[in-house]
Formats: C-alpha cells, sequence, structure tokens
C-alpha cells in the first residue's frame, strides 16, 4: 500500500441557475449526463477520489443553486471551501455579466480563505447561438482575478475533466 498524501479540499461550483452546474459536477463524477434539467435546492454535494501527481485527492464538490432563495445560506456553503468553479452559459450573456455583479461579491462577502483559487468555466461550447466569446471569457478572467479560465461541455464532455483537474493542481500548488 502506497504512503501517499491525501488532500482534501472543498469546492464551490457556482453561477446562476441552468448554466450547467449540476450537468459539469455530474459528467465529472458520474462520467454521465441528462438532458433532463431539476433546478438545484440549496447545495448537491458530491465526492470525488483523484490522484494527480503521486497524490490522492479527495474533492468535495458542492454544486450551489444558482436561485436567489437559497442566497441566505451562502455562507454555510462557502464556509470552508478553498476554491470555485465560477460557472456561466455562453448562449446567455446575462449569467456573463452576473458574474461580477452577484457572484464574485458572494465570494468576497463569504470567503476568508487568503488562498482560495478560483476557475471561470464557460459551459455549453456545443451549443450554436452563442453571445459570449472566448475572448469576452479571459477578459473577464482579468477582471475577475480568477487563476484560470476553460471553454467546456458539460454535454460532450469536452474540457469537463479539465476543469476541475485545474482547480486541484492550483490547491495542491497553494495548500
Amino acid at each position: 500500500m502506497s504512503k501517499l498524501p491525501l488532500y482534501v479540499f472543498k469546492i464551490s461550483i457556482i453561477g446562476q441557475p441552468a448554466v450547467g452546474k449540476t450537468s459539469l459536477v455530474k459528467k465529472y463524477v458520474t462520467e454521465k449526463f441528462s438532458e433532463e434539467y431539476k433546478s438545484t435546492m440549496g447545495a448537491n454535494i458530491y465526492l470525488k477520489n483523484i490522484e494527480l501527481k503521486g497524490n490522492r485527492i479527495k474533492l468535495t464538490l458542492w454544486d450551489l443553486a444558482g436561485d436567489d432563495r437559497w442566497s441566505q445560506m451562502q455562507d454555510v456553503y462557502f464556509q470552508g471551501a478553498q476554491g470555485a468553479l465560477i460557472v456561466y452559459d455562453v448562449t446567455r450573456k446575462s449569467t456573463y455579466n452576473q458574474i461580477e455583479q452577484r457572484w464574485m461579491d458572494e465570494l468576497d462577502k463569504y470567503v476568508k480563505e487568503p488562498k482560495f483559487q478560483t476557475i471561470l468555466v464557460a459551459n455549453k461550447m456545443d451549443l450554436p447561438n452563442k453571445e459570449v466569446t472566448k475572448e469576452d471569457g479571459l477578459k473577464l478572467q482579468k477582471r475577475i482575478n480568477a487563476h484560470g479560465f476553460i471553454e467546456t461541455s458539460a454535454k460532450t464532455g469536452d474540457k469537463v475533466d479539465e476543469a476541475f483537474t485545474e482547480l486541484a493542481k492550483l490547491l495542491i500548488t497553494k495548500f
């Protein structure tokens, strides 16, 4: 039995309703995608064990509801988190705009960890009629000081693993 270090990281997945947060997490954890949409109530918690750079890592993934009615619980959901995937839908510019208008304020308000790491995720790249370009995403990444940017498709699985892996790499480096 190897004696690899074990890291445990709490990661929040945040963004507006229906940007694909749950689909991203489910694709990453179970490798499955569902066309059926069910709004998250409060938070769903998923676990994923990975090995990265010779390190065993347990990721506790908190899929947070994007609906305002759950905002009074945000302090509990963010408590102890070391990182976040901040997700928007490339086919709805309003979800992109809400990153700065809402979600960065939530992080500033509730996250106290100075080493907190963030990755900005542009989801639904498989869909036509994009309202947000890659250049828009890169500009937003700089404005919000996200530690990374990645374009994904939960439906096809394109770069889903990479989004979570990149955040895990950042967390190992910082913690």
